[in-house]
């Protein structure tokens, strides 16, 4: 149970780690990470497992996406010192100007569950290299696969008090907006996104937002491989069961393709099998929310 009292407690606990870490030298706040890609990769069969169990992408996705994942650890590994050192604007012998990049302090961070591994290495890892603590919310519909990726991160070297795993729905998340927090990074809807920059602005707390769209594509008259644009779009729109922020929602074709495409589309589409995640050979697997199912059905 996430009651206020509870969040209070976790708040402190982060802030006062974060005042030891963000002392400790860039070394030592980056050295942690390449023991989490390790960790991450020896144990990837069990966290693709839980995370397919919890929200319903094949396994095989599941791999791929925390293997793809891994990327983006040896991003920030290789370049935090070039984005963190201190900018000399202008010097002279009377006065120097600089830019000294600062940690914010203790950031909220409400992630999403279509891609928990991408969207949350993008968030919580820069974070806490830039000297910050972390309460990191992961979507009530994949908690466990959030518990896994944080004590991973703890077993790699990450004080357990810097970054803080808080489990619950909406209400908790909107809980922690109320805290004394000094920045939050959200990901999902625009409704929910409306709703978090509302309660925030009033405090002038720094507020990322990664919302939802509509995504578009074009295709244009220059375009002569069909076949291969056909696949590009079934995949774009159908990968993780179509659950994704940049899934293609609308296909716009050239008059002189449109009767092609079409053919190409139905029929790849059609070719896709639905079935047990578990399955190698499965690409749709069961959605995530019983509420996108019954939306689903009722356009039928």
């Amino acid at each position: 149970m996430q009651d206020s009292t509870t969040l209070k407690e976790k708040l402190e606990k982060a802030k006062r780690a974060q005042k030891v870490w963000s002392k400790e030298d860039l070394k030592t706040r980056i050295n942690w990470i390449p023991v989490y890609k390790k960790l991450l990769l020896d144990n990837v069969d069990e966290l693709a497992g839980i995370l397919s169990a919890e929200m319903g992408k094949p396994v095989s996705q599941a791999v791929g996406e925390i293997k793809g994942a891994t990327g983006r650890l040896d991003f920030f590994y290789e370049n935090s010192e070039k984005y963190l050192e201190e900018e000399i604007i202008m010097e002279s012998d009377s006065h120097i100007e600089k830019i000294v990049r600062d940690p914010l302090g203790v950031v909220v961070n409400i992630s999403a569950w279509n891609f928990p591994y991408n969207i949350g290495f993008n968030v919580f890892v820069p974070a806490v290299v830039a000297g910050n603590a972390v309460l990191y919310k992961p979507s009530e519909i994949t908690p466990l696969t959030g518990e896994k990726m944080i004590a991973l991160m703890h077993e790699a070297g990450v004080p357990e008090d810097l970054v803080i795993t808080v489990q619950g729905a909406g209400d908790v998340g909107s809980k922690l907006l109320d805290l004394d927090i000094d920045g939050l990074f959200f990901t999902g809807s625009y409704g929910t996104g409306k709703a978090i920059h509302k309660q925030l602005s009033g405090r002038m707390i720094p507020c990322q937002l990664e919302l939802g769209g509509k995504d578009p594509v074009y295709v244009s008259a220059d375009n002569s491989d069909l076949d291969s644009v056909a696949e590009d779009l079934v995949e774009g729109k159908f990968w993780n069961n179509g659950q994704s922020c940049c899934a293609v929602e609308r296909i716009y074709v050239h008059h002189s393709h449109y009767e092609e495409l079409v053919k190409l589309f139905t029929e790849k589409t059609k070719s896709l099998i639905i079935g047990d995640p578990k399955d190698d050979s499965t690409f749709l697997g069961p959605l995530a929310r019983p509420e996108a199912v019954n939306l689903l059905q009722a356009q039928t």
